[in-house]
């Protein structure tokens, strides 16, 4: 192991106010769709994007918090192999065969890679949000 994985395991577990503020962006748009907007097909579809990408938010949240522990498991456990973790991932059919025996680096870049599309689905969430208000004001 590698100062690496301990960086991104730090990086991921401090990933919670992400979703956080996916929930902020999601109830001020629920407030604007119920009080302030005019009940159209537009407003409509942006409401049920808004709903959509929270639950996409939320799963890609668990899926960082799952890694940010695996990570930190090994680091304080290192006797574990990467063979066992594996094998365990297989047993539960959480990863393809395919993606065993990857290297650690292998690993923490698709940890970031999983980190960054968190970001992006807050980003959508905002666009959402200030989509819902533009529409509102016009």
């Amino acid at each position: 192991m590698n100062m690496s994985v301990l960086v991104m395991a730090q990086l991921l577990k401090n990933s919670r106010p992400i979703l956080y503020a996916g929930y902020l962006a999601f109830s001020v748009s629920m407030l604007v769709y119920l009080f302030l907007s005019t009940h159209t097909i537009c407003n409509f579809f942006l409401i049920s994007s808004s709903i959509f990408s929270l639950l996409l938010h939320q799963y890609i949240a668990l899926r960082v918090q799952f890694d940010a522990d695996l990570l930190q498991a090994f680091i304080y456990h290192p006797t574990q192999t990467t063979d066992q973790l594996d094998q365990s991932l297989l047993h539960f059919k959480l990863i393809p065969i395919a993606k065993t025996q990857r290297s650690w680096e292998q690993r923490t870049l698709g940890c970031l890679k999983l980190f960054k599309l968190q970001f992006f689905i807050l980003f959508l969430q905002y666009l959402i949000l200030f989509s819902m208000l533009l529409i509102h004001i016009n």
